[in-house]
């Protein structure tokens, strides 16, 4: 039965496996792990304003490493098509393959620093 139920998880996560990992500049990631990037535009901004009140370098270095504003969270999820109009469980749709997307707070925070661009404000 053991056996069973490990051949059984091996056809189920196949589709998955197959695909391949998502990649971010040299970074690999499998379905479900994510990776912080930091925005440079942002990092930039931060850096002038942090120097023109005062602070040292290390002062701002430690605030671009916990300011979680400075950048997004990317994660690797599986994609899908469509599939065959009929047919058994699941026939409906088919894994397409990997892609990054924001999570849900960056997805957020992307669109209002989008939003602050377009209108000319600052974020």
């Amino acid at each position: 039965m053991k056996a069973f139920m490990i051949v059984v998880s091996m056809l189920v996560t196949w589709p998955v496996m197959a695909q391949g990992p998502c990649q971010f500049e040299d970074t690999a990631l499998n379905v479900g792990e994510s990776i912080w990037v930091l925005d440079p535009a942002l990092v930039a901004a931060y850096r002038k304003e942090q120097s023109a009140k005062g602070r040292n370098a290390d002062e701002i270095e430690r605030g671009i490493r916990h300011h979680d504003w400075l950048g997004y969270r990317l994660k690797c999820v599986s994609t899908y098509v469509p599939g065959k109009s009929e047919g058994g469980p699941s026939e409906i749709i088919q894994t397409g393959g990997v892609a990054l997307v924001l999570n849900e707070y960056s997805d957020d925070y992307y669109e209002s620093v989008q939003k602050s661009l377009l209108s000319g404000e600052r974020q």
